[in-house]
C-alpha cells in the first residue's frame, strides 16, 4: 500500500487518476498561476471603470473543475453549523 501511495504521488497533476479522485485538487501549478494572472488582468481593467468607483460588479476568478462542488459543500456545512448553534439557543433559522 505504501508503495502504491509513493508511486501515485509521482503522477502529474491533471492526470486521469487525480481528476477521478479529486477534481478540484487535480489542477497543476501552471493552470493555477494562469488563472491568477487572468483574474488580476480583469481586476486591473475593472478598477479603471465607473463600476469600480461605485464598488459594483467586481470580477470573480474563473472556477475550475470541481471547485463549485467544494464551494457548495462548504456553504452547506456552514448552514448546518449555523442551524445547530441556533437550535442550541432555541432559535429558528430562516430559509
Amino acid at each position: 500500500m505504501a508503495r502504491a501511495a509513493a508511486l501515485a504521488r509521482q503522477l502529474p497533476h491533471g492526470g486521469r487518476v487525480w481528476r477521478a479522485l479529486a477534481p478540484a485538487d487535480s489542477h497543476g501549478p501552471e493552470l493555477l498561476m494562469l488563472r491568477r494572472i487572468e483574474h488580476n488582468q480583469r481586476l486591473w481593467h475593472w478598477s479603471h471603470t465607473k463600476a469600480a468607483e461605485r464598488g459594483e460588479a467586481e470580477p470573480e476568478p474563473i472556477l475550475l473543475e470541481g471547485e463549485q462542488e467544494l464551494h457548495d459543500a462548504a456553504v452547506e456545512e456552514q448552514r448546518r453549523t449555523a442551524a445547530d448553534v441556533a437550535a442550541a439557543f432555541g432559535l429558528k433559522m430562516g430559509g
